[in-house]
Parts: C-alpha cells; structure tokens; sequence
C-alpha cells in the first residue's frame, strides 16, 4: 500500500525550484580571460562598434557603462574596456555542464532556452 493512501496522510505538495546563474556569459568570458579580473569588461552581442553590450561587470557598471548601450558609447565611459562575445559553443556547454549537475538533484529539470544561465 503507498503511504501517501494511508487515511490522515499528508497530502503531496508540488515543489517547483529556478536556478539562475547571473551574468553566466560573463562568467565565461572572465574564465577564457583571467588576466581581464579587475579590468571594466563587457560581453557584446557582436563584436562591432555598434554591437550591444549583454553583460558588464562591476568595474564596467562603476565606469557608467550599463547593459544594453553600444559598444561606441561604453569605450567612451570606461578606459580600459576590455570586449568580447562569448561563443555559442561555450555557453551550450556551459548550459549542458549544469543541467547535468542538476539531473542528479531532481529527475525533472528543463533549461530555458531563451536564456543563457
């Protein structure tokens, strides 16, 4: 007989968990780069002067630059910027090292495609 039809059983309840891992691009890039720690670094949608900073750390965000500006426009706020885009394939495996991870804690876990991290 399952516990959970014994007469004054606790009924079930559904548990539902998000893990977000912030800033997961620029978490990458830092980690292709680690003589970049310290330095403003941005992570571009593409990289040209009119690409689309998607990531900033805190020395960047201190300089004024904010997620989401040009390129152009974050080189004239932070000296020293440092730039990149993060590879497709490093982000997909990024995403699959951590799902993984996280099969082993539940047997039910979905990525969210739309979004790296």
């Amino acid at each position: 007989m399952c516990p959970d039809s014994l007469a004054g059983a606790a009924p079930r309840v559904a548990r539902l968990a998000c893990v977000y891992l912030p800033s997961l691009v620029l978490q990458l890039v830092l980690r292709e780069h680690p003589q970049w720690r310290g330095a403003p670094v941005v992570v571009l949608d593409r990289e040209l002067a009119t690409g689309r900073v998607l990531a900033a750390n805190r020395a960047a965000l201190a300089q004024r630059v904010q997620v989401g500006m040009r390129y152009a426009a974050a080189t004239t706020l932070a000296s020293g910027l440092r730039a990149t885009v993060c590879a497709p394939d490093l982000i997909a495996d990024a995403q699959d090292r951590a799902l993984r991870a996280l099969i082993t804690c539940s047997p039910r876990v979905e990525p969210c495609s739309e979004q790296p991290g």
